[in-house]
């Protein structure tokens, strides 16, 4: 009980208010679009609210909200303007990250988009035993959360913003943390052409005007005292020093040729991560994924999938058979559409053809058998119908 009124009361001196939606109160600074972001588009300010069980605290403008040791079974959600996500206390992990599209000529989405299925700390049971949210400080578009085990921490700090240094996890056990980044459905690595980074994104072009306006989704995973253990096109592990962190960068900080983050262990923020600045390179053209591993566990096959334009989902599959590499396109849309194609092979037409959608799912699938030649093997398949559009990539 004295945990309970604890939080109570530190929560009613924050002066809550009637919980409403963060999101519904976009545009409340009344802004307009000076910076490019297109015809008609306001800024939104940023603002969370956060849920925890069946209560959802939001404060009013300018003031703070603190709560302190409360017990936590469920997930904890937190909404925001531009930004919303979801804890989980049984493994401190942040799941559904997501970029909300909300009016601003920074956004980089235009509609709901997961970019992080997941940002999960790899712990022992014993390490997660007994979770309680040490601390939540919220402040209109700014959150910090701290939640606490038998054996350590885990803190998370957030912004409300379009783009950015806007998120973070600080883990403290006392010895290395492995940190698994899984991005959203649609989104991958690549390695960046005009840097030689890895950044990630969904390789949609920017869009400089209009109701629809927005700058290209890119962003990058921000290690700091952390090594990376693995890479793929979807995926990476990273070993994370205890208070150290691991942070995500979104927009031009994430393609800006500055210098890298300090080593910080203490009070690290979750913007202005790196130092320095030079000139923003351009957007990457037609950036290609790199390879995933198979679920499945075969080491030879890769995949990847993606959204077309117009609403359909594409996806494409590569492996070794005898001596030869199969690859499978397939398109997910609505059946009875009549769909023309074309796949690629380091850069040349291998076949084409037309293909009409059926079956529950609406889809249409092509199979071909190529050469496998010395070195690495791009593959591009294109579907187009009057309104809709799909290109998909893959390297193996």
């Amino acid at each position: 009980m004295q945990l309970r009124h604890s939080a109570i009361a530190l929560a009613t001196l924050a002066l809550l208010v009637p919980a409403q939606a963060a999101h519904a109160r976009g545009g409340d600074d009344g802004g307009s679009d000076d910076n490019g972001g297109g015809a008609g588009t306001t800024t939104s300010a940023g603002h969370y609210a956060v849920t925890i069980g069946t209560r959802t605290y939001e404060v009013a403008a300018g003031r703070d909200l603190k709560l302190k040791d409360l017990a936590v079974t469920g997930p904890i959600r937190v909404s925001g303007v531009h930004t919303s996500f979801v804890i989980d206390p049984a493994t401190l992990g942040v799941v559904d990250y997501t970029l909300t599209g909300a009016p601003s000529p920074e956004r980089m989405v235009t509609s709901p988009t997961v970019v992080f299925a997941s940002k999960t700390p790899v712990l022992t049971p014993a390490q997660l035993r007994s979770p309680v949210l040490r601390q939540l400080e919220v402040k209109d578009a700014s959150l910090t959360a701290i939640l606490g085990t038998a054996a350590g921490k885990l803190k998370i700090q957030a912004k409300d913003a379009p783009q950015g240094g806007i998120f973070q996890m600080e883990p403290e056990f006392g010895t290395n943390v492995e940190l698994v980044h899984t991005l959203g459905p649609g989104l991958f690595y690549f390695v960046n052409a005009f840097t030689g980074k890895i950044n990630f994104g969904n390789g949609t072009d920017a869009v400089t005007s209009g109701p629809d306006a927005h700058q290209m989704l890119l962003g990058k995973d921000s290690p700091q005292v952390a090594t990376k253990l693995f890479q793929d096109g979807r995926t990476t592990r990273w070993s994370v020093t205890s208070g150290g962190r691991l942070g995500g960068v979104l927009g031009e900080d994430a393609i800006e040729l500055s210098q890298g983050a300090t080593s910080c262990t203490s009070q690290c923020q979750a913007q202005n991560q790196v130092r320095g600045s030079l000139p923003v390179p351009p957007d990457p053209t037609n950036p290609t994924p790199l390879p995933v591993r198979s679920a499945r566990g075969d080491a030879d096959r890769v995949e990847r999938t993606g959204s077309c334009a117009g609403g359909a989902r594409w996806s494409i599959k590569a492996k070794e058979d005898d001596g030869r590499i199969e690859v499978e396109a397939e398109v997910d849309s609505r059946a009875g559409q009549q769909w023309s194609w074309q796949l690629q092979h380091d850069g040349s037409r291998v076949a084409s053809g037309t293909a009409r959608t059926a079956g529950r799912s609406g889809s249409f699938s092509v199979e071909r058998k190529v050469a496998d030649g010395a070195g690495t093997d791009a593959f591009v398949f294109r579907a187009t119908r009057p309104g809709q559009r799909c290109v998909a990539r893959l390297v193996r």
